[in-house]
């Protein structure tokens, strides 16, 4: 009897560790969640359509993920041709990393740097890119951001126009301004 309650006793310190560890990881300070993201980056790896990996000068790479687009991911139909989309426009890029307005995280909850992305040698949008392009869509889950007057007209386009995956029938894609108005695709 003393047996089963030690044991359990055990098992629920073990938790309590566990919860308590878990708790002490997640909510480590991020150093690069304090400081502005205008700065200039080179993206060393593409990891799907709106994230990516750069080297802003630190120790280790940069995790980034682009403000207000979403992508398919890794086990969603279209990954591996907005992954590519993105590859080709960013990737062995210098870019520049824009916050959104002041006040808003910068980082998400996985810890993604969140930022808009202009390539540095020619000024392109990277975000409005890839919303045009069909390869990712404006996302607005979190609210509409600062660039909405441009992200929704080139939303809507791509939708119309069929491109990149508005085109394909396996992608469920709902448009924003249908989101928005409350309207049906």
């Amino acid at each position: 009897m003393r047996e089963a309650i030690r044991d359990k006793l055990i098992f629920i310190a073990g938790i309590i560790l566990l919860i308590g560890g878990t708790a002490a990881i997640s909510y480590a300070p991020r150093p690069h969640c304090d400081r502005p993201a205008k700065r200039a980056c080179r993206v060393i790896r593409v990891v799907d359509g709106d994230t990516f990996d750069a080297d802003c000068g630190g120790r280790r790479p940069l995790r980034v993920r682009m403000l207000r687009i979403d992508a398919p991911e890794r086990d969603e139909y279209g990954y591996g041709m907005a992954a590519a989309a993105l590859r080709g426009l960013a990737e062995g890029e210098e870019v520049l990393l824009q916050d959104e307005e002041p006040g808003l995280p910068r980082c998400g909850h996985y810890g993604r740097r969140l930022a808009y992305v202009r390539r540095v040698r020619d000024g392109r949008d990277l975000n409005l890119a890839m919303i045009r392009s069909g390869m990712a869509r404006w996302y607005v889950k979190y609210g509409w951001g600062t660039r909405w007057t441009r992200y929704l007209p080139a939303e809507i386009a791509a939708c119309a126009l069929e491109r990149g995956l508005w085109g394909h029938p396996l992608v469920e894609w709902t448009p924003a301004a249908s989101l928005i108005t409350g309207g049906v695709r």
